[in-house]
């Protein structure tokens, strides 16, 4: 896998996780308006899916940078 195809995969992946931490936050703050839909359990469940995935994010992310560093060192360089 060549580093554009891998970046590629890291990006997607970070755009799925980060629209599943949302989507289980917004669960989470507005439980009150998902009560009917979900019970007891559920919330567990929820609030469990919402923890890794932001564990998730937090490795994307920093496999993002480390992918994307020499950018980054080029455009700060480019500024300061």
């Amino acid at each position: 896998m060549d580093k554009m195809e891998r970046k590629y995969y890291v990006d997607i992946l970070l755009a799925v996780v980060f629209l599943v931490c949302m989507i289980t936050g917004y669960i989470l703050l507005f439980k009150g308006s998902f009560a009917p839909y979900l019970n007891r359990g559920s919330i567990g469940v929820v609030k469990e899916l919402h923890e890794w995935s932001s564990y998730g994010i937090t490795v994307l992310i920093v496999i993002h940078f480390w992918e994307n560093f020499s950018w980054l060192k080029t455009m700060t360089k480019k500024y300061f």
